[in-house]
């Protein structure tokens, strides 16, 4: 399909509701697993891919989609560096069944031609032995293609495919995975249903972990446990992959009675768990801090204020669920992500907000008695764009005086919020006095408008209403002046 039309295509699908675009998928998946292919299914099916996850459609099975059902939970389409436990790069899955077909491909033959009957009869019963069957032959499949990467002289093939030693991570996770078969699926099945009877799931995204579903997980661990050995921690890794919050995994470890500080935990199979919180606080705090330092940063204070307040509510979350020792490994690390942010928000970018917060009130250099003295600037009106930037990192300072003390931001905010608001009534002040020799001029009214939405986001004290007044009070003073001399001419 030539890029236009696809690109039309796109947009057309993009605006289908989630039961139409459930609908249209799975008539051309349908088509497609029948090998009656007339559609461009693949551009179809990328474009619905929104409205398909969102919805929680059940998808027509592939081959391949069943062979994956034992992994899909780890999947994600993050694309960390260093990898986190328990989380494979969804870009991974065309290479691994790629290699899969290299050294399979006259039984993954046989199979789709399987399952190709299967679907035309409508048989899910039969599909989901299939899927079985599938799955425990793909854990043979990839311990080969291990082998083969393995070898100094292997498959150059294979070797060419996960020439990204990323991707070979991935894969080694796959082959952690598929050996437990749909236990840990079925586990957190298990799991996901308590929660949806509490109110606590979605779909298959968990919003908290009460009680009854903090039980419902323990006893299915318990059982992996027995099953499997340390490689239930990979049932913990599933879930937490599910919550919202991930630090409340925390509670499942409180309830296998792990003992609440880190030093014991590290020491069993729920140390991994622990491994993954701090990780991935450290790579939210890597992001925070390298939007923080860019120029730009200024213009995206609302995406750096989300990122943030993820960040404080995980970082938060771990502290109260756990008890991590400062001097510890994880204490230190948790500790070493608070510094990196302090580094690149309070040191670094809360004094450039400081300055341009100030430009809806411009200043220009007049030369007075002994040195040159700063006036407002009545000939430059406010610009939206300025003003709206002001608001913004207004806003953001206030965001880190409430949510930021415990986290080395508050200092820097406070003390950039002072400065502001002297500077405000500092400079208003000035654009008053102004206002007393040129009452007609409209820039000075602007200006104090402007600076009164930096004030209302920054304080609530008032001080904005009593920037209006003042201003209005000078302009009726002037006016009555006007008046009065008006009359005397």
């Amino acid at each position: 399909m030539r890029p236009d039309k696809a690109k039309k295509l796109q947009q057309l699908l993009g605006k289908l509701s989630s039961r139409q675009a459930t609908a249209v998928a799975r008539g051309v998946e349908t088509e497609r697993a029948l090998g009656e292919k007339t559609l461009p299914s693949e551009t179809i099916l990328d474009a619905l891919r929104p409205q398909l996850r969102q919805a929680g459609a059940k998808r027509v099975p592939t081959l391949r989609r069943l062979a994956c059902i034992a992994f899909e939970d780890f999947l994600t389409d993050r694309d960390d560096d260093p990898r986190l436990p328990g989380v494979i790069a969804r870009a991974t899955v065309d290479p691994w069944w790629r290699a899969l077909r290299r050294v399979a491909g006259a039984e993954l033959d046989a199979f789709e031609a399987e399952l190709k009957e299967l679907v035309a009869r409508g048989d899910e019963a039969g599909i989901a032995l299939l899927g079985d069957t599938v799955a425990r032959a793909a854990r043979g499949w990839t311990e080969g293609v291990l082998a083969q990467l393995e070898k100094r002289k292997g498959d150059p093939g294979l070797k060419k495919l996960f020439g990204d030693p990323l991707l070979l991570v991935d894969l080694r996770e796959i082959a952690r995975v598929l050996p437990l078969g749909g236990a840990v699926r079925s586990g957190i099945d298990a799991v996901l249903r308590v929660a949806s009877r509490n109110g606590e799931a979605r779909g298959r995204r968990i919003s908290d972990l009460g009680p009854a579903t903090v039980t419902e997980a323990k006893q299915q661990y318990q059982y992996l446990s027995d099953a499997f050995g340390l490689d239930a921690s990979y049932f913990a890794l599933g879930l937490l992959n599910k919550l919202e919050r991930a630090w409340t995994i925390l509670r499942l470890g409180r309830a296998l009675s792990w003992k609440p500080h880190d030093a014991m935990v590290r020491d069993t199979e729920f140390g991994i768990i622990g491994e993954r919180l701090v990780a991935d606080l450290q790579r939210q705090a890597r992001d925070i801090a390298a939007l923080a330092w860019k120029r730009e940063a200024a213009d995206r204070l609302p995406a750096l204020q989300a990122l943030l307040a993820a960040y404080i509510d995980d970082a938060e979350g771990l502290l109260g669920e756990f008890g991590f020792r400062r001097d510890s490994d994880w204490g230190e690390a948790i500790l070493g992500t608070r510094a990196e942010i302090a580094r690149a928000v309070a040191d670094d970018l809360v004094p450039r907000i400081r300055e341009f917060a100030l430009e809806v009130l411009p200043q220009t250099q007049r030369a007075g008695a002994r040195r040159a003295l700063s006036v407002p600037d009545v000939m430059r009106p406010p610009e939206p764009r300025v003003t709206a930037r002001a608001v913004e990192g207004a806003r953001f300072l206030r965001f880190l005086l409430q949510r930021g003390s415990r986290h080395g931001l508050a200092v820097a905010a406070r003390e950039a919020t002072e400065h502001i608001g002297g500077e405000l009534d500092r400079r208003t002040t000035q654009l008053i006095d102004e206002l007393r020799a040129a009452p007609q001029q409209p820039v000075i009214p602007a200006q104090i408008a402007a600076a009164q939405q930096v004030a209302d986001a920054l304080f609530d004290d008032g001080r904005g209403e009593l920037m209006a007044r003042r201003l209005r009070n000078a302009q009726a003073a002037a006016q009555s002046r006007d008046g009065i001399y008006g009359l005397t001419r």
